[in-house]
């Protein structure tokens, strides 16, 4: 018996092994804590800190033939809060969750995939999101071509409590949100042209199907860094197109950057939140506008700087000003600085103040971060 138990073993240990050996499985992802303070961001409040952590764990298996699957996991992904926050509770037990997780199938020229995926065109126009998305994606010398659907909501017929074996599925009354999008992309030398378009089917009862897109061009011409980019949402319920745009110029002096910054946001326009500086957008902890374009028709200019002190040193500055029609005028003045402990680990300190026009007190907010990515 204990010989058949040994041979088992065995035949299982080399099957793992031969599997392993036609497939690569690469693991890797990033961690940080931060802790915030945040002082006059509106009129009711004084100041406030907290601290926050996350996990983050990607795998990544390929096959032998070049298929693979992706995936993220999220691990105790917020505030701290006794339990409450960053590990959940009995009413919200979110600690662990699947950021994406997709298949990527290679068939000749054109890769397939599909499942939960992130969906990056600009931080102008849409950056870190998720999707459920089937893609396909087509690539030729310095062209890509993607086309994709987009199921944004899949609604089903309420079960009538009323009505004994009632089963009704989404097949009998089809209400779901849907998006068919086309992004195509051309390289030409220093430079990238890119172009995204997306119908947005809306088949339930409200019925606001709606057309969004933009274009952007950015790269290199001799010493000068550029970028520049118009987004366009249209809707059948609103009445007007909303656009907005933004244009940047910038160059190297050596350890130090210059770069300028101009733009503005029409008709409800909103910039996606990962767009900006620190305290008028960008996605940072202590963002005072959460997107630029909130509020109304926005314009804004400014300037930013950065200066590499040493390898493992880099400095930066910010000074932005907006001005909201019917609203306030807003100045932004920020700087951060970035500290490689060792190989995978940094320190970062974050800090900007925002003056508003129409309020009493400057916002002033800062936080620091330690983070690891392996």
């Amino acid at each position: 018996m204990k010989k058949v138990l040994v041979a088992g073993a065995a035949l299982l240990i080399a099957g793992s092994m031969v599997s392993a050996a036609q497939a690569e499985v690469k693991f890797g992802g990033d961690a940080r804590f931060r802790g915030i303070t945040m002082k006059d961001y509106s009129p009711d409040a004084d100041s406030k800190s907290k601290l926050d952590s996350r996990v983050r764990l990607k795998v990544n298996a390929k096959a032998k033939g070049g298929a693979s699957v992706n995936a993220r996991i999220r691990m105790t992904d917020g505030m701290w809060d006794g339990g409450k926050g960053a590990t959940g509770n009995a009413a919200d037990p979110k600690n662990i969750y699947v950021d994406y997780a997709y298949i990527t199938v290679p068939m000749g020229p054109v890769t397939l995939s599909g499942g939960r995926q992130v969906k990056n065109f600009s931080k102008w126009f849409s950056w870190d999101g998720r999707a459920d998305r089937l893609k396909a994606v087509f690539k030729t010398g310095g062209t890509k071509i993607v086309g994709f659907y987009d199921k944004n909501a899949e609604i089903t017929d309420p079960v009538d409590p009323e009505i004994p074996g009632d089963v009704s599925t989404d097949w009998t009354d089809d209400n779901d949100k849907n998006g068919y999008g086309l992004v195509v992309v051309q390289k030409m030398g220093a430079v990238k042209f890119k172009a995204i378009a997306v119908a947005l089917q809306d088949e339930t009862p409200v019925g606001n199907d709606g057309l969004v897109g933009s274009v952007n061009l950015a790269g290199k011409a001799g010493a000068v860094n550029f970028e520049a980019e118009l987004a366009a949402k249209d809707f059948d319920k609103k009445d007007d197109t909303a656009l907005g745009g933004f244009a940047t110029v910038g160059s190297n002096f050596g350890a130090v950057s210059l770069t300028g910054i101009a733009g503005f946001t029409k008709d409800g326009y909103k910039a996606d939140d990962d767009f900006g500086l620190i305290m008028l957008g960008g996605g940072t902890g202590i963002t005072a506008v959460k997107q630029i374009g909130t509020g109304g028709d926005t314009t804004f200019f400014g300037a930013i700087a950065g200066f590499k002190a040493s390898d493992k040193l880099s400095l930066g500055a910010n000074v932005l000003y907006a001005t909201i029609d019917d609203g306030p005028d807003l100045v932004e003045v920020s700087g951060s600085a970035k500290y490689a402990i060792s190989d995978g680990a940094y320190a970062k300190v974050v800090a900007g103040m925002l003056d508003n026009d129409q309020a009493d007190d400057t916002a002033i907010g800062a936080y620091f971060e330690f983070g690891v990515s392996f």
